[in-house]
């Protein structure tokens, strides 16, 4: 967990998802969220998440800011149902001293629905577990963000 808080803005994030209570903000954010998002999981019976996120769609660079979308597929089992949830990822970014920091992201998205085409999948970059969610950007002048890692920290 700590690799993944390393990713965001120390005390700058605010996080709006589809499970309750919907956002949570400040330096506590990602903690809250993995805890009420583990708390949604065990209720309503899911297992094996994932979420595969495809190349940005978009993204908006201003020196010491920068917005990105990225479409983004959710897949898990809900009572042994192979379930699949489109959607995309919208996330706020700014500059530190040790790279670029997540200020902000979004999950908007259709309801899901259980899954007959896995080919609708966005060409998957990494795929990682819903707790953890990592972006680090690497850019290639002052004015452009030209690539996107996503993936969960790895376990020594």
């Amino acid at each position: 967990m700590a690799g993944a808080a390393a990713a965001y803005a120390p005390a700058d994030l605010t996080i709006v998802d589809e499970l309750p209570p919907y956002v949570w903000r400040g330096p506590d954010a990602q903690q809250a969220w993995t805890g009420d998002l583990m708390t949604d999981v065990a209720r309503r019976g899911l297992s094996s998440p994932a979420v595969a996120v495809g190349e940005p769609v978009r993204w908006e660079v201003d020196g010491v800011s920068a917005y990105v979308i990225a479409p983004a597929v959710h897949g898990y089992k809900q009572n042994g149902v192979d379930m699949q949830e489109p959607s995309r990822m919208t996330f706020t970014l700014a500059k530190a001293g040790d790279g670029w920091k997540i200020t902000s992201w979004t999950w908007t998205g259709p309801k899901p629905t259980p899954t007959f085409n896995l080919s609708a999948k966005p060409r998957p970059i990494a795929v990682f577990a819903t707790s953890r969610v990592i972006l680090s950007c690497a850019k290639r002048d002052e004015r452009d963000i030209t690539r996107y890692r996503f993936g969960a920290p790895r376990h020594a």
